[in-house]
């Protein structure tokens, strides 16, 4: 819950409003990457002092703002607006970072921490230069920024990787009503925000791609998600259905899935401990992992004791739950249904 914080009525509080003296305390690798994301170039060579007056004349720049704004998606510009609305800063120990990283990333707000309490405030300057725009003229932007990167995101939990150029068709099949449309991209094309997502080259391509396959350890499972999508068409979906997978969190529930979980009930497993298990295996079956091995040493430490007498029962548990989930290599098909698809075709 945000609620409204009256600076000049603050007691004992000292939160810094001087653009300079905040960015005084940055480091030169901060100060960077800050310019980095404002796109300000030939900072490589320059002393920290530069680094701070370049940063400072652009974060007080109405054009710049105006292009930052421009890359929002909705819980940021929110948050923007609930900040102009309460004079700069706001008190909130419970907002996830992934509402406010963009912004801090960008120094447009700084976090302090005071008597234990988190508060998130613009500096007078920023400040200042925002209340000089009207907001209202960003929100179709930021609508359709927030639509195009909820799309990729989900398309990158269940499929793991999207060529970027796949973008412009995805976007125009689930919004576009038949008629051809340009997806907003400038939200997408840089890597601040925190999430499941990441952008790189693969054999001089760009894709979207899940960050798990950052791991070097998981090369391969990229070179099978690239082969087999070119040969495997996607599954077909409804937007409203893609889009839970926008959640890093969501996993699809299936028969397979609640018989599991009736099983652990019955061998008196807590509710938590229930979900966590079937999040975890969800995660290793869409990743393509099917090394039952380290599936039973999690069931052991999670309170399931794995006996002879009952593990070909597990084993059947979670050769069904694999069966039937959503794989990356399958670009999104289960197996039982990518083999009737394939005797259908075949």
């Amino acid at each position: 819950m945000i609620k409204q914080f009256d600076l000049e009525n603050a007691v004992d509080s000292l939160i810094i409003k001087d653009l300079i003296e905040l960015l005084q305390g940055l480091t030169v690798k901060d100060l960077k990457y800050i310019g980095n994301l404002l796109y300000l170039c030939r900072l490589s060579n320059k002393s920290k002092q530069e680094l701070i007056q370049i940063i400072y004349t652009a974060l007080t720049d109405e054009e710049i703002i105006t292009y930052l704004i421009e890359r929002f998606i909705d819980k940021e510009f929110n948050l923007l607006k609930d900040l102009m609305n309460n004079k700069g800063t706001i008190q909130d120990d419970d907002m996830s970072a992934d509402t406010y990283y963009f912004l801090y990333a960008t120094g447009l707000i700084f976090i302090f921490e005071i008597n234990n309490k988190t508060y998130i405030s613009m500096t007078d300057d920023v400040y200042n230069v925002i209340k000089k725009i009207d907001l209202k003229q960003f929100e179709k932007t930021v609508e359709e920024n927030t639509k195009v990167y909820n799309l990729i995101r989900a398309m990158v939990e269940l499929y793991g990787l999207v060529p970027c150029s796949e973008l412009n068709y995805y976007y125009s099949l689930y919004y576009g009503n038949g008629k051809e449309l340009e997806a907003p991209t400038k939200t997408l094309f840089s890597g601040e925000r925190i999430d499941n997502m990441e952008i790189y080259v693969i054999n001089d391509k760009m894709y979207f791609a899940h960050g798990v396959l950052r791991d070097k350890n998981l090369k391969k499972e990229i070179i099978d998600i690239i082969s087999r999508q070119k040969i495997i068409k996607r599954k077909p979906i409804k937007l409203e259905e893609l889009l839970k997978y926008s959640d890093y969190n969501y996993y699809e529930e299936t028969e397979a899935k609640i018989k599991f979980k009736n099983y652990l009930k019955k061998e008196k497993v807590s509710s938590d401990t229930i979900e966590e298990i079937i999040k975890l295996i969800s995660d290793m079956n869409r990743y393509c992992d099917d090394n039952i091995k380290p599936l039973l040493e999690m069931l052991n430490e999670q309170e399931v004791g794995i006996t002879q007498e009952n593990i070909q029962k597990i084993l059947d548990f979670l050769a069904d739950i694999y069966n039937n989930s959503r794989i990356w290599v399958n670009n999104g098909w289960t197996p039982v249904e990518l083999m009737k698809e394939d005797n259908k075709n075949g």
